[in-house]
């Protein structure tokens, strides 16, 4: 009988620890199978950065145009055909336009694996098939934003808006790109857009976001109240407006308004303006002081 009960306890190790090697192992595999589609993914962008923009096709002809005439020699008129130089025709060079696409791909993988300086390079690259392109301009804009070279991205946002005055995400990154920048130049900019149109949510949470920065509560939570009218699915403004309300010491209002923002999050799969995480350890100070 103890026999059998130490063989039982040795066979149960050995299944313990088979499946930790097992677990160890399929780990193992994971990772080597992530790090290889990571390395499939560089190399292929590294390759889309090495290829030509453009394929240059030899097309060299050669042409001898005549024409008829009289020449005098020795006195003797005669027929004869007047041979000009040879005309020699320039290279041609074709740009192939589904290259646009595979690179814009590719920048857009270098994007989601980090590397935003690849990411540029192709998009730069793009850009000499398509100069004008808006969401072209606005990715790039969006990546020396990310990389903090503000002037840059400044001047891509703003060939957006040139061609696409309403376009809204380079709208709101503008203006929270000048409002970082310049405030008070900001508010007067914003100001100036509300006279042209007072239902632009960008533009009337903008201005509530500059009036908190001031410390001017009243005015940023009139703002951004007008702004959640406007846009009631948009998680920047109702976070903006519990933190607003946060701030002058409206606790019971902020409370509530986080609360939506975390449920709001959750239910639709929709990423708040900062950690949830964060928001929901400032709910429980609140409740753990009293506030």
């Amino acid at each position: 009988m103890q026999t059998l009960m130490i063989r039982t306890v040795c066979w149960s190790a050995m299944l313990s620890v088979m499946a930790l090697q097992i677990a160890y192992a399929t780990d193992a595999e994971s990772s080597i199978k992530q790090n290889t589609e990571q390395t499939s993914i560089l190399n292929s962008i590294k390759q889309e950065m090495e290829k030509p923009l453009i394929e240059q096709k030899e097309h060299i002809t050669i042409e001898r145009q005549t024409r008829s005439g009289q020449v005098n020699l020795a006195g003797k008129q005669q027929d004869q055909a007047y041979q000009p130089p040879f005309h020699l025709m320039a290279s041609e060079y074709t740009i192939q336009p589904e290259r646009f696409d595979d690179i814009v791909h590719k920048a857009y993988e270098a994007v989601q694996v980090g590397h935003l300086e690849a990411a540029l390079a192709l998009y730069k690259k793009a850009q000499v098939l398509d100069p004008n392109n808006i969401p072209l301009l606005y990715a790039m804009g969006s990546i020396y934003h990310k990389l903090r070279q503000l002037e840059q991205a400044n001047k891509l946002y703003k060939q957006v808006l040139l061609q696409d005055p309403s376009n809204h995400k380079a709208l709101t990154n503008y203006l929270t790109l000048l409002a970082d920048t310049s405030p008070e130049k900001a508010l007067i900019e914003l100001k100036s857009l509300e006279q042209i149109n007072n239902n632009f949510a960008p533009v009337v949470g903008q201005i509530g976001m500059l009036y908190a920065k001031q410390g001017r509560y009243d005015d940023a939570i009139s703002y951004l109240q007008r702004a959640l009218a406007l846009e009631p699915n948009e998680l920047y403004y109702r976070y903006n407006l519990a933190v607003a309300y946060d701030q002058k010491g409206e606790t019971k209002k902020a409370r509530q308004l986080y609360y939506d923002v975390v449920e709001r999050s959750q239910n639709n799969n929709v990423r708040p303006p900062v950690g949830i995480g964060q928001i929901i350890q400032r709910i429980k100070n609140m409740d753990t002081t009293g506030q």
